[in-house]
């Protein structure tokens, strides 16, 4: 199938969408009893992004980051499926985020996205920066110990990664028009189809959507569901996932990291 010529639907109705922490979450599924897996030792490539310096436009570790890149069981599975069907096509997942400890979530929505965008857009209220935030950084908690196990931080619970495609043999990462966790509507998974259908697109604007696309399309063939808001942003059974697919609940909640 060629993916880059199918279209991502139209995710306006989605990103227009609210509510999604207080979607139902069945605490006792089997789904939630997973481990942790640490992709970076089976085969998937990656590196977390908020462990390391060169990482724009943050460039500094964030507070509370860690090396590793744990997801659910279930979650790696549905990887490993993903580069089984891009291996014919020469590429690989490169994953930048898995599971996120809250102090790194807590960081970014509280201080580090709120500085940003005052500084960027010292028109805004803020209530302006306030909504802005949170269509790229949900709510984070004090501790892990605070979060409530009905409302986890999507990235908290082991079923989100946030990823993109790279060339297997070069290594080099498929171009998608922006970088990683820029904070503006070129994040926008959709953004692309829908400047295509406003006027001619360039080139470079072209190979964005086809490339976009091919990530949509291969995670979605095994369950994933994008953020509207975010092209990078893949979950299964989280409650965002679930409300956006409109599946009656979600199936993980906290994932607790325990190192032996």
């Amino acid at each position: 199938m060629n993916w880059r010529a199918l279209p991502i639907p139209d995710q306006t109705m989605l990103r227009g969408r609210r509510g999604a922490r207080a979607h139902p979450l069945n605490i006792e599924s089997v789904e939630n009893k997973e481990g942790a897996v640490n992709i970076l030792l089976h085969g998937i490539a990656g590196e977390n992004y908020y462990h390391h310096t060169d990482n724009p436009p943050y460039w500094h570790v964030a507070p509370g980051s860690i090396p590793e890149l744990y997801v659910r069981e279930s979650v790696f599975k549905r990887l490993q499926q993903v580069n089984k069907a891009l291996h014919s096509l020469g590429h690989e997942l490169f994953v930048f985020d898995a599971y996120r400890p809250i102090e790194v979530q807590t960081y970014f929505h509280d201080v580090w996205v709120p500085k940003y965008l005052r500084d960027k857009h010292p028109d805004w209220s803020e209530e302006k920066v306030v909504s802005e935030v949170g269509n790229y950084w949900a709510g984070g908690y004090p501790d892990v110990a605070s979060i409530d196990p009905y409302s986890p931080p999507p990235h908290a619970t082991g079923g989100v990664v946030d990823l993109t495609l790279r060339n297997i043999r070069t290594h080099e990462q498929l171009f998608m028009g922006s970088y990683f966790d820029d904070v503006s509507p070129i994040s926008f998974a959709d953004h692309f189809e829908g400047e295509g259908e406003r006027r001619m697109l360039t080139m470079s604007e072209e190979l964005a959507r086809a490339n976009r696309r091919l990530l949509y399309h291969v995670m979605s063939s095994v369950g994933f569901v994008v953020n509207p808001n975010e092209w990078w942003h893949f979950g299964y059974g989280d409650q965002l996932s679930a409300w956006n697919s409109d599946v009656p609940h979600a199936v993980y909640s906290v994932m607790y990291i325990v190192k032996k």
